[in-house]
């Protein structure tokens, strides 16, 4: 058996106030580590420069967070109060807000906003900072790997040296994703497209050159093609397949008065 403990994050913020009569600032560290898509929770103090906590009962806090990159704001928010009479204040993030954070670090500062509306920085540490920096690390969820997009699509001779088909380039499949369970998702955008399209594969070390080294993957029970008749918008299917790489073809029908503009392909 393996104890999990759950402990309070909490840190000291103070109040820069002339009535105290102690200077006497506390040797904390007022950075911290949140995690992606998981409920994230905080909580400060906030203290006198005599380490004491100030009543927020006529007060309440506000937290604003930033890209350090681009200085834009991600989060400006009033704390929840946990204890009013002894300072205690919480940051809560539902797991939906860091979704599209950057990783890494980031900057935030407290300000404490009186009755009359006016606010005050807090300071983050000894040397009198009004700004600190947590950090956002991935979450227990793997991120979601990102779609490559595909807008060219180059056509091929069949017979008779006519263009009939189009393909892709070779795409990353399973094997060198490292996708566990071999799935794959294509989003095709069509307008008012009729055709077939094709999923080929190869288990050549390299890229392949030669429509030899490509075989196809079955798309339906029946068939190892997926037909779309006047089809526009997104067209999305999935396939399951352990292969190094990944192309797809799709042929025109001869009736065909539409175009694919574009494929997303994710593993």
């Amino acid at each position: 058996m393996i104890p999990i403990y759950q402990t309070t994050r909490r840190i000291s913020l103070m109040e820069s106030a002339t009535a105290t009569p102690n200077w006497n600032l506390p040797m904390n560290r007022s950075d911290f580590k949140i995690q992606r898509d998981v409920w994230n929770e905080v909580e400060f103090v906030v203290r006198n420069t005599d380490r004491k906590p100030i009543s927020l009962v006529d007060k309440y806090a506000r937290i604003l967070i930033q890209d350090l990159e681009s200085q834009a704001v991600l989060l400006q928010q009033d704390l929840t109060a946990v204890d009013e009479a002894k300072g205690v204040v919480k940051l809560s993030l539902m797991p939906h807000i860091t979704t599209g954070w950057p990783t890494g670090f980031l900057a935030y500062s407290v300000t404490l906003v009186n009755p009359d509306g006016t606010e005050k920085s807090l300071m983050m540490d000894h040397d009198q900072r009004s700004m600190g920096y947590l950090e956002l690390v991935e979450g227990m969820a793997p991120p979601f790997p990102k779609s490559i997009e595909v807008t060219s699509f180059t056509p091929i001779d069949t017979q008779y040296g006519q263009k009939k088909q189009f393909i892709t380039g070779a795409l990353q499949g399973a094997s060198q994703s490292g996708c566990i369970n071999t799935l794959h998702t294509v989003a095709i955008y069509a307008d008012h497209f009729t055709g077939r399209v094709w999923v080929e594969a190869s288990l050549e070390n390299q890229a392949p050159t030669q429509d030899s080294e490509w075989f196809k993957i079955s798309l339906t029970s029946a068939t190892d093609y997926w037909s779309l008749d006047r089809a526009s918008g997104i067209q999305a299917f999935n396939f399951t397949t352990s292969a190094r790489w990944v192309r797809l073809r799709f042929e025109p029908h001869k009736t065909n008065t539409g175009k694919i503009e574009r494929l997303l392909f994710k593993n």
